[in-house]
């Protein structure tokens, strides 16, 4: 049987309404060398059934059916049954572009590569999101040098998202790198790239936007997720331990300590006051409290070194550092109330 250029892997799990305009968007591709591993993470509704009769019409496809345990365990199926030279994993309420396998293969045929990465479009609206890391081929040394610098501190303008990437299957399999549930660290798709980026030689980034994401308003609801601040701790400890075990800690460890920072600051404070009058302002108040003593961020706070931050930042430091709950709190609770009428007034034009 001829090894597949590409292994498509789709997590599937309670998406009906979406699953089948993810799979026909990849079934029209004019590249067809790929096979595709639609897994079924425990659906309960017809999720399943749509997966079986697409791989009754299309010996490309397969199905995996296993017990609920989230999108990082679903992953992590697809890719224990993947034949093909790259993973292409796929979220299967989104789609790709028309003709996005055969750029790639194009791409990758050119100039081989590890990993590579490429742009997306946020629908409805069409919108292009597009990395700021430049386009061109980065050797292990330039990767490790220059990307690894930008990716650990700019995560979101860089996407880290493992949709925005395909990956040459060997490296996954050699360096034995997996994804670690959602359920435990922040994000499963940030350690996995940290990974994968310490891990290349060769990565290629491209202009292309090849993906469309659904940024649909029940994605844009934002919801209270209790065990952040613990998940995130638990990311940061495993990308010091992956760093510590490739010798490159203390390289990286500014880059760390400024993640670690500001992902406290705007991802996992903010989250506290996500739907704040549900569980009482105060409340609320006193988990930020509880965040800003905690000792690993006290550490850091201590040694941080404002350099060339902007006047805003200083002051974000300062409110850290002097555990100013109160307006910080304050700011977190603006920030929502501003992102909420923006997001409204997008979907109002």
């Amino acid at each position: 049987m001829e090894q597949p250029y590409f292994s498509i892997v789709l997590p599937v799990y309670n998406v009906e309404t979406y699953l089948a305009r993810c799979i026909e968007s990849i079934v029209h591709q004019s590249f067809t060398n790929y096979e595709m591993i639609l897994v079924d993470d425990g659906s309960g509704d017809g999720s399943g059934a749509i997966c079986d009769a697409y791989a009754k019409q299309d010996e490309r496809i397969q199905v995996i059916h296993k017990a609920n345990g989230g999108l990082s365990s679903a992953r992590n199926a697809g890719m224990k049954k993947a034949r093909g030279r790259y993973i292409f994993f796929v979220d299967s309420d989104d789609w790709i572009e028309p003709e996005a396998l055969a750029c790639l293969y194009g791409k990758i045929e050119n100039n081989p590569c590890d990993v590579l990465k490429f742009n997306f479009y946020n629908q409805p609206s069409g919108e292009e999101t597009i990395s700021s890391i430049s386009t061109g081929i980065y050797e292990k040394d330039e990767i490790t040098n220059c990307v690894m610098h930008e990716a650990i501190k700019e995560t979101g303008r860089i996407n880290f998202s493992a949709w925005s990437h395909v990956y040459r299957t060997e490296l996954l399999k050699r360096e034995k790198i997996e994804f670690v549930s959602e359920r435990e660290i922040g994000s499963e798709d940030y350690l996995f790239n940290f990974q994968v980026y310490l891990c290349a030689n060769r990565m290629q980034v491209i202009a292309e936007c090849l993906y469309d994401y659904d940024c649909r308003e029940g994605s844009l609801s934002r919801r209270y997720r209790p065990a952040l601040f613990e998940q995130y701790y638990q990311l940061q400890v495993r990308m010091e331990a992956y760093a510590d075990k490739k010798g490159v800690k203390e390289f990286f460890a500014e880059d760390l300590k400024y993640s670690y920072i500001w992902k406290n600051f705007y991802v996992v404070m903010r989250n506290e006051l996500v739907r704040y009058s549900d569980r009482g302002y105060r409340n609320c108040v006193r988990r930020i409290d509880e965040i800003l003593r905690h000792e690993k961020l006290r550490e850091m706070l201590k040694d941080y070194s404002f350099g060339q931050e902007s006047l805003i930042r200083k002051f974000q430091i300062v409110m850290m550092r002097h555990r100013m709950k109160w307006t910080i709190s304050a700011w977190m609770v603006y920030s929502l109330h501003k992102e909420v009428r923006r997001t409204k007034n997008e979907r109002d034009n």
